[in-house]
């Protein structure tokens, strides 16, 4: 049975890890890439403000549907969604040629006609996402206001441009019941038998998890989120709270009655 010790405690028992992402986060470097439209949306970002001045938009506003046509300004005029692909270095692409020409079927989602207000081809977040794939590129994840994609070309600098970032509280059009729901997703993995906490946390794709996040409400007794891991004696790492040293450990299996006791209070 594998032995670790906490804070000068031997701990006996089998090892568990487990992960937490945060439905909220914007993907960080390493992460992987969006492949499904998230349950509270991506970031729109508009990407040259002074050409839509006065119409009462946000320069980042929440798409809550991957086939979204457009957001409404504050007359309920469309302003529509432009694309921009991204290579490995970071630089946006918006057409077929590396923003060679602007002609209507060479731009990804087809010319913007300013004065007609007309997108010639315009894309869900699910086509846009399959085009940059399709071109040896991903759909940019963060093409902000006067960024990486400004001025790139096909008029795109008048509209809204899809991205890969997760909306989060704050943004326009963030939806309330996501306010209540945008916690963090608990990601089990069979790992850990040949690890010390260091190599566990540093092999985990994205963040331990804390106490709150595994055992919301901390109630004695009590099933982790995800239910009981083995029907034994297993821990599984946490970031540490205030006090607590730099690690801990939770039961996740059935010692301390089967609750999710922290090593260091038992």
């Amino acid at each position: 049975m594998k032995q670790q010790v906490l804070s000068n405690k031997h701990m006996w028992g089998s090892i568990s890890l487990l992960c937490c992402l945060v439905a909220s986060e914007a993907p960080r470097a390493g992460r992987r890439r969006l492949s499904e439209f998230p349950a509270c949306g991506v970031k729109l970002h508009l990407q040259y403000p002074y050409y839509v001045s006065g119409r009462g938009l946000e320069d980042v506003y929440c798409a809550t549907s991957p086939t979204l046509e457009f957001v409404p300004d504050a007359n309920g005029v469309p302003v529509h969604i432009g694309v921009g692909c991204c290579n490995n270095a970071g630089a946006c692409h918006r057409t077929y040629d590396n923003n060679a020409n602007w002609d209507n079927a060479n731009c990804f989602a087809g010319t913007y006609s300013p004065g007609a207000n007309v997108l010639g081809d315009p894309k869900t977040w699910d086509q846009a996402v399959d085009l940059c794939d399709n071109e040896g590129k991903e759909l940019c994840a963060a093409p902000l206001t006067t960024g990486i994609c400004n001025n790139k070309g096909c008029n795109y600098d008048y509209l809204y441009q899809w991205s890969t970032t997760e909306c989060e509280p704050g943004d326009a059009n963030y939806q309330e019941e996501c306010e209540s729901t945008t916690t963090a997703q608990v990601v089990w993995y069979q790992a850990g038998a040949n690890m010390d906490y260091n190599g566990m946390k540093a092999s985990c794709g994205e963040e331990l998890c804390t106490y709150d996040q595994l055992c919301p409400g901390g109630e004695p007794y009590t099933s982790p989120v995800g239910g009981q891991q083995a029907d034994h004696d297993m821990w599984a790492p946490i970031l540490p709270g205030p006090g607590e040293g730099t690690q801990n450990w939770v039961q996740v299996g059935t010692r301390a009655s089967g609750g999710v006791a922290l090593h260091t209070q038992v």
